[in-house]
């Protein structure tokens, strides 16, 4: 809801979960090893392909049970 009223669309949306799913990953990593942050900003950068694709391929689902997963939530 909070996207449609942000002016997002089905793409915009499925961008920014999988943006914030791999950003997420890069930040803990800076809590949990020592890794330069500009590193794992790298990460995120090399992401934005994969996230980007992924956002393209799922983003026309309306229906829950066809989103693929790899376990259960």
């Amino acid at each position: 809801m909070t996207a449609a009223c942000a002016g997002l669309d089905a793409l915009g949306v499925a961008r920014l979960v999988g943006y914030d799913d791999v950003q997420t990953v890069a930040s803990a990593c800076l809590k949990l090893a020592p890794v330069d942050p500009v590193v794992t900003t790298g990460w995120v950068l090399a992401a934005a392909p994969a996230v980007d694709a992924l956002a393209r391929d799922l983003s026309h689902l309306t229906d829950a049970r066809d989103i693929p997963a790899a376990g259960a939530p």
